[in-house]
């Protein structure tokens, strides 16, 4: 994309991108797990803990000293797999 994932001269490794991806997935499928067992609704609890904790994760994109190119691509990654996992998870639980 012609972006460069570089801070102070460091690169994010392409495997990273991957192991953190499915790493926050797992985290949040436990998260849902629990939301499951406590929440009296929880497909509704899922959908706006999970889209809370995204727009959160856009904050170290923004404020790590990424370009703009690089800090907006993360961000849609960040996007694309939220929208993988959310409906996903959402699917396995109560309405």
């Amino acid at each position: 994309l012609g972006v460069s994932f570089e801070v102070k001269g460091e690169g994010i490794p392409l495997l990273g991108f991957a192991e953190l991806t499915v790493i926050f997935s797992l985290i949040g499928v436990g998260i849902a797990a629990i939301i499951a067992r406590k929440a009296a609704h929880p497909r509704q609890t899922w959908i706006r803990v999970s889209v809370a904790l995204v727009v959160l994760s856009f904050v170290p994109d923004a404020t790590f000293g990424f370009d703009l190119p690089s800090a907006l691509t993360l961000m849609g990654l960040h996007t694309l797999a939220a929208a993988i996992v959310i409906p996903t998870v959402a699917s396995r639980l109560d309405a």
